[in-house]
């Protein structure tokens, strides 16, 4: 302790505050426990490195919980030693146990097990509603290799909360702003753009929808309704036969989201909480989990599971009993299309179209030479343009969410039913007439190249009054005791990235609850049909 003072003193003489600061953490630290010999040693070498002028501008806290760091981090208040501001960049509490802190060690674990959607964002927002004084760990497991991997991945990206008649959506705001809140703290945290904020432009298909159409933007602030006679100035180049005469709903706060950009922010902010907290959020990716029980005894115990993984939840053992009665599983591919990419106008590979592959050109297959789409990305004609500066993304059949001038995503078809053995083979003929449909909207896509395709499945719960809500609450799996509560986050069907926010915040609120009276009826409602 006094040598610790002397070296501190040394270096601080100007200012005692610092100096008492020191003293005070390091007399605390060693009264919160016996601190083995290398404690010691990293504590010494610590301060021995301040007294040599080492400092950082962020504090970082690995045991908020912990009261003697609290108190240690009160002395610790930046002040200022000549023009230096002293901030410790070493963590407050260094106890640990195997390699993991022992906040994190003691610290209750839930398992998330879905690395789309909803599995990210209850991830996320059961580690924001953790503590200091009750911080939780987390592990994120998915069946392929990184985020997005399944129907997320093959999402368009499209974000409102309008239906094809242009009514909002049942909880549609609520869920609208839940949403926008995460886009936001995914792209600061990926520090990159993953949203484009054009608004998105629903084309009316018949005379019966484009009256909706006009009545809807009669009772929404942020849409207006564009007659067809005014649709060329929103969106250049739209073809007469893609609005048939008929006009048109601008929803001015959509946006195009990246759904895999989006994610992996979301993710990244996910980790940035479990630091800050001094505990962790670990991805185990290529995990498949046949077995909840073995999961729990396996990389467990946990205080809770949650089940976000779309249509794998009906091949766990012991749960498909369990499950809401509807679920419709509905196939659909999505493509992404870039001008001037590398690769091919229209050939897709059968095998590639399953799963989502990086953007490279060895996803597409060379088009026989006769084909008017054998066309190199070289071969680009004199009039190719990107999408229209600041024109809204499409709402049509097919959604064309635009990424900029020079990046698009078209789709997501709506194939059903859907086999879980469906052969990818069938996929070239889906994806020629998505692009078809997508080029006879805009024709200036005739000169983009597909530079990524994405297969998923979706499960769509059963309609009611309020159209198709998603499933959610706590599954009754009986006398499990190897088991803790499991929760369910499901049918959120094409409306997924509308909805997942807003459950997953109900989620989470009701795992750490251990309750569903938060939850609306509607929510719960596959119990009421025999669930």
């Amino acid at each position: 302790f006094g040598t610790g003072f002397y070296h501190v003193a040394g270096f601080s003489g100007r200012d005692p505050r610092t100096a008492v600061g020191h003293c005070t953490w390091l007399f605390l630290a060693q009264l919160d426990g016996v601190l083995a010999l290398h404690d010691v040693i990293m504590a010494i070498s610590w301060l021995y490195s301040t007294r040599l002028g080492y400092e950082t501008r962020y504090m970082k806290s690995s045991t908020p919980g912990c009261l003697a760091c609290q108190i240690a981090r009160f002395m610790l208040m930046p002040c200022q030693a000549g023009r230096r501001w002293f901030r410790p960049d070493f963590p407050l509490c260094i106890r640990t146990r195997g390699g993991r802190h022992l906040t994190s060690a003691h610290s209750p674990r839930y398992a998330v097990i879905g690395g789309g959607l909803a599995g990210v964002a209850v991830a996320w927002h059961l580690l924001q509603a953790s503590s200091p004084t009750k911080p939780l760990s987390l592990d994120l497991i998915v069946q392929g290799e990184g985020l997005a991997d399944g129907a997320s991945g093959a999402a368009a990206g499209l974000l409102h909360p309008t239906s094809p008649r242009g009514k909002l959506m049942w909880r549609g705001d609520e869920a609208f702003l839940a949403t926008r809140r995460l886009v936001d703290v995914a792209e600061a945290a990926g520090r990159k753009q993953i949203a484009w904020r054009q608004g998105v432009l629903r084309l009316a298909q018949t005379q019966r929808q484009d009256e909706q159409l006009r009545a809807a933007a009669e009772t929404m602030p942020s849409a207006r309704y564009v007659p067809a006679s005014h649709l060329d100035a929103i969106l250049a180049g739209l073809t007469e036969e893609a609005s048939a005469g008929l006009g048109a709903l601008l929803f001015s706060d959509g946006m195009a989201l990246d759904t895999k950009g989006y994610l992996d922010g979301l993710w990244a902010d996910t980790q940035r909480r479990a630091r800050e907290l001094g505990t962790e959020a670990v991805l185990h990716e290529n995990t498949t989990v046949h077995d909840l029980a073995e999961l729990n005894v396996g990389k467990g115990p946990y205080a809770g599971i949650v089940l976000a993984m779309g249509a794998g939840v009906a091949d766990l053992a012991g749960v498909k009993d369990h499950l809401p009665p509807f679920m419709d599983m509905v196939a659909g591919i999505s493509l992404t299309l870039e001008l001037g990419a590398e690769g091919w106008a229209g050939a897709v590979h059968p095998e590639r179209v399953h799963g989502a592959e990086p953007p490279t050109a060895t996803t597409a297959v060379e088009p026989d030479a006769h084909s008017p789409d054998a066309r190199c990305a070289g071969d680009l004609p004199a009039h190719a343009s990107g999408w229209p500066e600041g024109a809204p993304s499409l709402a049509a059949m097919p959604y064309i969410a635009a990424q900029g001038s020079r990046r698009c995503v078209i789709g997501a078809t709506w194939d059903r039913p859907a086999a879980p053995d469906q052969n990818p083979g069938t996929a070239p003929r889906t994806a020629g007439e998505l692009l078809s449909q997508a080029r006879a909207l805009w024709p200036g896509l005739a000169a983009w190249r597909v530079a990524h395709r994405a297969h998923g499945t979706r499960v769509v719960s059963q309609r009611t009054d309020h159209g198709t809500p998603p499933y959610g609450g706590r599954l009754a799996l009986g006398p499990a005791p190897a088991l803790p509560p499991v929760w369910l986050m499901s049918g959120l069907g094409a409306r997924g990235l509308l909805y997942h926010a807003w459950l997953a915040q109900l989620t989470a609120e009701g795992v750490l609850r251990g309750g569903e009276e938060h939850l609306p009826p509607e929510l719960l409602r596959w119990r009421r049909r025999g669930g």
